[in-house]
């Protein structure tokens, strides 16, 4: 018996169909041969059939297999037998269904790393292998495959949409499976295979090489300037991110597209600007015919009257427009104006947050205080760490709760005795203090504000001039004779002569409000 069922191996597909214990066992005891006592259906012409080389290994002689066959007319067709549990408890070697598990050999793997090696040498192995490789006959086939075009191009879409709303790439992984299952075209989106590797490659190798080539096409025909700016990252390594404002001719509108991250060595003139024009050689773009505009920081290194990069660029064009950040020339300004100040100020405010925030105990201790004065509870604010006009709301918030935090900063001085307490307290109860921080609550926003029109990404020319133009005359009330004010905007005189008009220090810092 146990001969019979080790010659007698078959595995089907499907794993519906099983073995009729009692069947093969009468059929065999009346005298049947193996191939007579196995009851198989008429049609049945089994594709997948584990011959005893799969068991016993390529290098060891097999008896023949047992041939299960019966005339069709038609394709072959698989059948499933499979070994009963009773049967297999009397054989002395493992029933094996399968050797792999995959799209060639289907089922559950019992094999391990040997038996899968050996199974692929056997001929059965190449002949599934064989039947199931089949290319394409001729190239016309994918070319002329209408329903292959529809799924690269929803690939393409869908690839496109994560790089636009900044979509992390794994979660294409699970989009993909929710289209499948909500869309109604449900032929092409079945078919899709797209995940984050995929995303990744069709945006760096398609998308984005597309894109690119056709602005490079753009540059080559029309004028553009450039707008750029350098960074180091945590690595040390700086990179030159490259920005092209160019003509957009079916909407008849300014673009800003992004160009080219230039990795350089050193960040001074010379190398960022041999970087660039290497670049527009590379691309053979007629930067001194074409190149009309230059952007960046207010850095000296790129806008230098006398060693930048912009002073290059003007060499080989000589009509370039350089316009400077005004958002950052604005910083740069309200940072100067700020050195007059103590400079405990900007610490004090930053001192204040990492107190409290930073125990979870001294929160619930600041809110138990604000509820006591049956105030709303407020927290304290974070300031930014760049110095981009950031401190407007911190101020505004320290000043609102300026009594509490003086009383709370008292209590951990004296029962705590903290000494990051005790030095926070002294500036608090410092009486210059609080009028430096009303005098930025005053011209901080004032100069915030102008500073958000220009960053807006809409053309507001008519709002910033504007509002410029009242940023100024704010400035030169506080500081200048009334008459002077008047008469600039009467447009008698010019604001570049004020100081001839300056108040005196009494009528500059002493005001109404503070006095």
């Amino acid at each position: 018996m146990n001969e019979i069922m080790e010659r007698f191996l078959v595995r089907g597909k499907t794993g519906k169909q099983k073995l009729d214990l009692g069947v093969l066992s009468n059929n065999i005891a009346a005298g049947a041969s193996i191939a007579d006592a196995v009851p198989v259906p008429e049609d049945f012409v089994p594709e997948d059939i584990l011959f005893p080389e799969d068991i016993a290994g390529p290098d060891v002689e097999a008896d023949p297999v047992v041939d299960v066959r019966c005339p069709t007319d038609g394709e072959p067709k698989d059948i499933d037998v499979s070994v009963p549990a009773e049967i297999e408890a009397h054989l002395d070697v493992p029933v094996i269904n399968t050797v792999a598990d995959s799209d060639l050999c289907i089922g559950r793997n019992k094999s391990g790393k040997s038996n899968l090696l050996t199974h692929v040498a056997t001929q059965r192995h190449q002949i599934c292998a064989a039947q199931l490789v089949k290319p394409f006959e001729t190239e016309e086939k994918i070319t002329n495959n209408t329903a292959l075009h529809k799924i690269s191009a929803a690939e393409l879409k869908l690839c496109a949409w994560a790089l636009e709303h900044n979509v992390p790439f794994s979660a294409v992984d699970s989009l993909a499976n929710l289209l499948k299952t909500t869309a109604s075209d449900g032929n092409v989106l079945a078919k899709i295979r797209l995940g984050r590797t995929k995303t990744v490659s069709v945006i760096e190798g398609v998308i984005a090489a597309v894109q690119h080539e056709e602005l490079i096409e753009k540059m080559r025909k029309t004028s553009f300037s450039i707008l750029i700016d350098e960074s180091t990252d945590t690595s040390s390594v700086k990179t030159l991110a490259i920005v092209v404002r160019i003509l957009d001719p079916t909407e008849f509108k300014a673009i800003d597209t992004f160009y080219k991250a230039l990795e350089i060595e050193f960040a001074d003139h010379k190398s960022i600007y041999n970087a660039i024009i290497a670049q527009f050689n590379i691309d053979r773009i007629d930067y001194k015919t074409h190149l009309k505009g230059f952007g960046s920081d207010g850095a000296s290194v790129m806008m230098g009257k006398n060693n930048s990069v912009m002073r290059l660029l003007k060499c080989d064009c000589p009509q370039l427009i350089d316009v400077r950040c005004t958002c950052h020339s604005l910083a740069l300004c309200v940072s100067n104006a700020c050195e007059v100040l103590p400079t405990y100020v900007e610490q004090l405010m930053r001192d204040i947050y990492n107190y409290i925030a930073g125990s979870p105990k001294r929160c619930t201790e600041f809110v138990r205080i604000q509820q006591i004065l049956e105030l709303n509870p407020k927290k304290v604010l974070h300031p930014s760490a760049t110095r981009w006009l950031s401190l407007e709301n911190v101020v505004a918030r320290n000043l609102e709760l300026y009594s509490e935090l003086v009383l709370f900063f008292t209590f951990q001085a004296n029962h705590d005795k903290n000494q990051t307490a005790c030095r926070i307290l002294s500036h608090l109860v410092d009486p210059m203090t609080k009028p430096i921080l009303l005098f930025l609550n005053y011209i901080l926003p004032v100069v915030n504000k102008v500073n958000r029109l220009f960053q807006s990404e809409d053309s507001q020319f008519s709002e910033i001039y504007e509002e410029a133009k009242i940023l100024v005359l704010i400035i030169l009330k506080n500081m200048c004779v009334e008459d002077y004010v008047h008469r600039i905007t009467e447009g008698e005189f010019s604001p570049t002569n004020y100081e001839r008009f300056l108040k005196n220090e009494e009528q500059i810092y002493l005001t109404k409000k503070y006095s």
